[in-house]
């Protein structure tokens, strides 16, 4: 599902679907995780990795890596890069955890110049 307002976007309830190799039959895992980002922050992996567990299994789980990843909207004014290094976390499939980067993390921002005019609301009051 995706939720896009004038500001950020969040994506939630999605389908992992993979194969253990070309011949084997396709295996699908939901993830109630609830992904959410600012439209005006470019998010940065320069290595990054996730573990998601399935079934509790230590066994079992599918591991997602982001080399030199970047996520950004048409137009941002902060970047946020994640540098931190690998810290093995287990992520429950199954969680409704908002996942926020930058926000729920505590990353810093650094303040770029506008990619393009970001649009300011005015109020009026009637």
């Amino acid at each position: 599902m995706i939720l896009d307002e004038d500001d950020e976007i969040e994506i939630s309830l999605c389908n992992i679907s993979y194969a253990k190799n070309s011949d084997s039959d396709s295996l699908e895992y939901s993830i109630g995780y609830r992904l959410k980002f600012n439209k005006y922050t470019k998010y940065v992996y320069p290595n990054h990795r996730f573990d998601l567990m399935i079934n509790k299994d230590v066994s079992k789980y599918v591991r997602l890596r982001l080399w030199n990843t970047s996520i950004q909207f048409k137009c941002f004014n902060r970047t946020c890069v994640n540098t931190r290094p690998y810290k093995p976390n287990e992520f429950d499939p199954m969680s409704t955890e908002l996942v926020y980067p930058c926000q729920t993390d505590s990353l810093p921002y650094s303040e770029t110049k506008e990619t393009c005019t970001i649009l300011k609301r005015e109020v009026i009051k009637f």
